[in-house]
């Protein structure tokens, strides 16, 4: 299940306001700012995920231009491509594992009831 946090209206024009500036300010990341663009990155995808109410592949949520400082070649940018593709990849796998599991539970369920059964039958019957 998908928890989502509800985002006030008046909350995104600022955050495009205080993007864009910092996009203006900044002609390049410093080391020091690493922290707070990824962060920035994270809640500007996750804010255009709640607002286009559906669940994306990674190829949609990756950023051709970094929002910090507007250049392609931005480290932030590629780093926090790279952690989405990582993130996608660790989900599907955890999906697969997690289908699996429960297949193999509801098989041990199943052949569990069965020898029950069988067990209260042959208890009933006398053997």
């Amino acid at each position: 299940m998908r928890h989502r946090s509800t985002i006030n209206s008046s909350t995104k024009p600022i955050l495009a306001v205080s993007m864009e500036s910092r996009s203006q300010s900044n002609e390049s990341c410093s080391v020091s700012d690493y922290q707070h663009n990824l962060a920035l990155l994270e809640q500007d995808w996750s804010n255009s995920q709640q607002q286009m109410g559906t669940p994306s592949s990674v190829t949609s949520s990756l950023f051709d231009i970094c929002h910090c400082c507007g250049r392609q070649d931005c480290e932030s940018l590629e780093y926090f491509n790279r952690t989405m593709k990582k993130l996608e990849s660790d989900t599907r796998l955890a999906a697969e594992i997690g289908q699996g599991l429960l297949h193999k539970h509801e098989t041990f369920v199943s052949e569990s009831n069965q020898q029950r059964i069988q067990l209260e039958i042959l208890r009933n019957t006398g053997f």
